[in-house]
């Protein structure tokens, strides 16, 4: 759904602290088509909504479609909203509705077929992608299970679509990472009650972004299930109740710790979790391939080769000092050995994203 590396950069090159990846996310994601189908309208110009930017050009014929990570909404009354647009966004009822206001655009039959077949998480209800999905939560590993869904802000389709979540049973709580339930949440909620027993439930999340079900999870099985992430993480929540804003510093529940990483330093904290030898990583790094990769923008510049190679990867290379067996990533199939060398070889890797893949 998003690059893991904002565009917009500090005057010396490297990324603007007051720019995360995070906060481009949020702001692309959050508000997706509701905030840049009115800035069309108002402009009459096309609009490129990009991974972390709002263009609207000055150019009024601008006329393409991008088939690269990114989402171009080209809005004005010469240009209908397409299948693919409205197929592509979290809430098609939202870009109807725009679409209809704002642009006088014109739906046929085939596309409220392909509107109404979408279920809650954004699939086609008879297609690949619900086949491919794991939504019963499966055990990958001595007390660790592991279940995907569709994200519903995510969008094109595509590497990253399907996140994962995890369970991890220790001898204190029971540690849920970054989940995301899935559109029967119910074998999710059994597996919860069935193995937190009467130690408590914390959701532990590894960015503002993974917030997720924190909150719909806190509601089902109440008081005893807890939150713990960046204090950025707050706004997310419609209410701080249960929510423990953590550092590096900030003994989480079963021993686990946060980790900074970036320079700036991100919002993002890998999370290790000693009585699995496991690191739980955000975006920062993900599998593909059977290989652990850093997930960044394309070093495009000396500058950016620099930073990149001086100052945020150096963030990383205190996690080998845990020597982790298993690494648990929300991106790709999780490592359930030989964590800590296939880490190495990620960071001495150059870095990945969908573009450079692609």
């Amino acid at each position: 759904m998003y690059a893991p590396s904002p565009d917009i950069r500090s005057h010396d090159g490297t990324p603007d602290p007051d720019n995360t990846p995070d906060q481009h996310r949020s702001l692309q994601h959050r508000h997706g088509p509701v905030a840049v189908l009115p800035v069309a309208a108002a402009h009459r110009r096309p609009v490129r909504y990009e991974r972390h930017r709002v263009d609207v050009h000055a150019d009024p014929g601008l006329h393409e479609w991008d088939h690269r990570p990114g989402l171009l909404v080209y809005a004005q009354k010469t240009i209908q909203i397409g299948t693919s647009g409205i197929a592509q966004v979290a809430q098609p009822a939202l870009a109807v509705v725009w679409s209809f206001l704002l642009l006088a655009a014109v739906i046929n039959a085939k596309q409220m077929i392909g509107i109404a077949s979408r279920d809650r998480n954004g699939f086609h209800r008879f297609g690949y992608y619900h086949d491919r999905m794991t939504a019963t939560p499966d055990l990958i590993d001595d007390g660790i299970w592991r279940w995907t869904a569709r994200h519903p802000e995510w969008h094109p389709a595509g590497f990253g679509d399907e996140v994962a979540s995890f369970a991890l049973k220790t001898d204190a709580e029971l540690l849920l990472i970054d989940p995301l339930l899935p559109s029967d949440p119910a074998p999710v909620h059994e597996l919860v009650d069935a193995q937190a027993g009467a130690d408590g439930i914390a959701v532990l999340i590894t960015m503002p972004y993974h917030v997720r079900d924190a909150e719909r999870l806190r509601r089902k099985h109440g008081k005893r299930c807890t939150t713990w992430g960046h204090e950025a993480c707050a706004n997310r929540l419609t209410k701080r109740a249960g929510f423990h804003a953590i550092t590096p510093e900030t003994e989480l529940p079963a021993g686990a710790r946060a980790h900074a990483i970036g320079s700036p330093r991100r919002q993002e904290q890998p999370l290790w979790i000693p009585a699995h030898k496991a690191l739980a990583f955000g975006d920062a790094v993900i599998e593909t391939g059977g290989r652990l990769r850093v997930w960044e923008d394309d070093l495009d510049s000396e500058q950016r080769t620099r930073w990149y190679r001086d100052r945020f990867i150096p963030t990383l290379k205190p996690l080998l000092e845990l020597d982790p067996e298993r690494a648990l990533v929300t991106h790709g199939e999780p490592v359930l050995g030989d964590a800590r060398a296939k880490l190495a070889s990620a960071l001495r890797s150059k870095p990945w994203n969908r573009r450079s893949a692609g």
